[in-house]
């Protein structure tokens, strides 16, 4: 996929004019990192935004005895390091772990000031990649009180439904990826699919869950 092609489904150059696309593409380099690698490190001097190109990656929270959470998943279009930007950091706070073989298109935050001062709708698209950002996080924070393995499954999946559009969703990871991400044992979120479908609620098929009964998995959570 050529540079200009992937921008056009990047939120922050959403209705920009091709003088931009172009303009940007000239700016990216790109960067390859194998599965398992480390595409930013926590507290890395941050020196640009990245853009996934190809591939699966995950934003991860370190601890100091060395384990992680999981924040969020990122697919081929998603972009990390705007919420460094837009605040002035000068570390980024999270890790980026490739979940498969990546691509990543590297933008210097120079060149993302010389493209911000020539385009003022970038600035106004940074401020909705944030508003979004900040909804994802309240969606983790609310799918991490609930109390239940089943409570768990049913939000995410609700969730995952409302993003895509669809009662048909696929999973954005493994079943480790996702479990991670859930806060919960693998053998207990794949057990708890495995329960689900047996009940009738969803239908499973490898990363493709469709959900064959919406008002049953809003019961489980008390309503979405």
């Amino acid at each position: 996929m050529k540079k200009e092609e992937l921008l056009k489904e990047v939120a922050l150059f959403s209705g920009l004019p091709e003088e931009c696309i172009d303009k940007c593409a000239g700016f990216l380099r790109k960067k390859t990192f194998k599965r398992g690698e480390l595409a930013v490190t926590e507290g890395d001097i941050c020196k640009g935004m990245l853009f996934l190109s190809k591939g699966e990656a995950a934003v991860q929270k370190y601890a100091s005895n060395g384990d992680y959470v999981t924040l969020y998943l990122l697919e081929r279009g998603d972009c990390f390091g705007e919420e460094v930007v837009i605040f002035d950091n000068k570390h980024y706070p999270y890790a980026l772990e490739a979940l498969t073989d990546i691509d990543i298109l590297y933008l210097p935050l120079e060149d993302l000031a010389v493209l911000a001062s020539d385009f003022p709708k970038l600035r106004r698209n940074f401020v909705r990649i944030m508003q979004d950002r900040i909804k994802k996080q309240d969606n983790r924070i609310t799918l991490l009180s609930q109390k239940t393995v089943r409570q768990k499954v049913a939000f995410y999946l609700l969730l995952l439904s409302k993003r895509q559009d669809s009662l048909t969703v696929k999973l954005p990871g493994s079943r480790e990826v996702v479990s991670n991400l859930l806060a919960l044992p693998r053998p207990s979120f794949s057990r708890e699919l495995l329960a689900m479908e047996s009940e009738g609620r969803i239908k499973v098929n490898s990363r493709t869950i469709t959900i064959l009964d919406k008002d049953l998995l809003e019961n489980d959570v008390g309503g979405v």
